[in-house]
């Protein structure tokens, strides 16, 4: 009983910890894809995003959004 308990705090704390980590590197993450968008858009004048078909699950051809250039 006590090794369920356990491992059911262990589990929510290393949850918390996992969203706060990603909530607290949001921002840094953000401005840089600001500045790497903005770097493209100087650079190759093109668009920051793109979409392509792709093949998915079942063969199926998809739209995917794409960061970056062609």
């Amino acid at each position: 009983d006590k090794s369920n308990s356990k491992s059911f705090y262990v589990t929510v704390v290393k949850r918390t910890a996992d969203i706060l980590i990603g909530l607290a590197a949001l921002p840094f993450l953000l401005v840089v894809i600001v500045v790497v968008g903005i770097a493209i858009k100087i650079d190759d004048g093109g668009p920051i995003f793109y979409k392509a078909k792709r093949i998915g699950k079942d063969f199926q051809e998809e739209d995917s959004l794409f960061f970056g250039m062609e």
